[in-house]
């Protein structure tokens, strides 16, 4: 009869690869989760409901507006938003609240 078979503790090398990284960054040290942040510290990457993925930020400073300065995202698919630079949103995200 064969053997019983046993559990491998180590992946043989013919079936071994590198690590595969998702974000394409290079930030697998950088904890991402579910905050509230203020619109002003969003980044390229982090995701916000409705809008998806952000691919693209501009910041615009208006002096002539109540508002001190503007903040649009871009989503992967296109899906823009504009929030005043104090706004809170909730987004995916390593920055800090």
């Amino acid at each position: 009869m064969p053997d019983i078979p046993r559990i491998q503790r180590k992946i043989p090398a013919p079936f071994q690869r590198p690590a595969i990284n998702l974000d394409g960054a290079g930030h697998q040290d950088t904890r991402r989760d579910w905050r509230t942040v203020i619109a002003a510290d969003l980044h390229t990457g982090d995701t916000v409901p409705g809008i998806g993925q952000l691919v693209r930020i501009e910041r615009n400073f208006d002096a002539d507006s109540d508002t001190p300065w503007t903040i649009t995202v871009e989503g992967l698919h296109g899906t823009r938003c504009t929030y005043a630079g104090n706004t809170t949103v909730f987004a995916f995200t390593a920055s800090q609240a």
